[in-house]
């Protein structure tokens, strides 16, 4: 079985710190992302289609590959998705190979159409001693997504 992700609008404000404001935030957003998924595709003769910006990114696809043996484009994801550009424009699957990964991964706003893909046959294991305790409730995610267009694919 494989997890897919797909994320929100880059439109988005940015999280609130004042827990009082939490609410409105979270209603905003989901406003946003429903007016989103009618506007991300188009209407042909009575098709849905995808939109332009996601069918350009897939006709620029480039990967880059994660190995902690010194194999690879970069030993940590990190270094790897901080690799990307702002304002990317193409699909850029970061390929991890196995291994364990003690890694506090964010994938922000400007990073669009990045694909996390684990080695099917030798899976990477992600892992962050992040607590709420210790970093807070937003920042403790192992792995944090912020970006449109986004997609793990991780054999689970």
């Amino acid at each position: 079985m494989a997890l897919e992700v797909i994320t929100t609008s880059a439109k988005q404000s940015s999280i609130p710190s004042e827990q009082s404001k939490l609410d409105d935030w979270i209603d905003h957003n989901m406003r946003a992302y429903e007016k989103d998924k009618t506007d991300l595709s188009e209407t042909i003769n009575n098709k849905l289609t995808l939109d332009k910006a996601l069918t350009a990114a897939e006709h620029a696809v480039r990967v880059v590959k994660v190995s902690q043996d010194g194999k690879g484009d970069f030993n940590t994801i990190t270094d790897a998705v901080n690799s990307i550009p702002s304002g990317n424009t193409g699909r850029v699957v970061v390929w991890i190979s196995g291994g364990v990964y003690c890694e506090h991964i964010m994938i922000d706003r400007t990073k669009p159409f990045v694909t996390l893909y684990g080695d099917e046959d030798n899976v990477p294991v992600i892992t962050f001693d992040g607590t709420a305790k210790k970093f807070g409730t937003w920042n403790s995610a192992t792995v944090a997504v912020e970006s449109d267009y986004h997609y793990n694919k991780f054999k689970l």
